[in-house]
């Protein structure tokens, strides 16, 4: 993407004062650098990791989480404390909110929260499925 910038470095057209349009690159995201809506990272992108499927998994995890229980699984007053709930914290039960839910959606929920990618659902068919038999 490029932005216009106006620059004094550029030379006037000629018979004006307005310094001639250049396009130059906008700045780049740095590699490292962490982008999204933090109650919804995974452990790894909170890391700056590379992501992958799995990484859409947790995120959808943490919309099940909420649509079981009207609360965010990972909560905090400021950023650098929701990346710590996300990066070390246990997720309360959704039982614990709601009683009433089946225990088969809690390890469902809890499977797709899993700090560790490995441990986590694989693909979104594996957690489409589980849900299905929930049902």
């Amino acid at each position: 993407m490029a932005k216009l910038l106006m620059s004094a470095a550029v030379p006037a057209a000629a018979g004006t004062d307005m310094p001639t349009p250049s396009m130059e690159p906008a700045p780049r995201t740095d590699q490292g650098t962490v982008v999204g809506t933090v109650a919804y990272m995974s452990p790894e992108q909170a890391r700056g990791e590379k992501m992958d499927a799995r990484t859409d998994l947790f995120s959808l995890g943490v919309l099940l989480y909420e649509m079981a229980t009207g609360k965010r699984p990972f909560e905090g007053n400021t950023n650098a404390v929701i990346f710590e709930a996300i990066l070390n914290r246990r997720v309360k039960p959704i039982l614990e909110w709601n009683p009433r839910l089946p225990p088969t959606l809690d390890q469902i929920i809890h499977k797709a929260l899993e700090k560790d990618r490995e441990l986590r659902y694989q693909r979104a068919d594996e957690l489409l499925a589980a849900l299905k038999r929930l049902e």
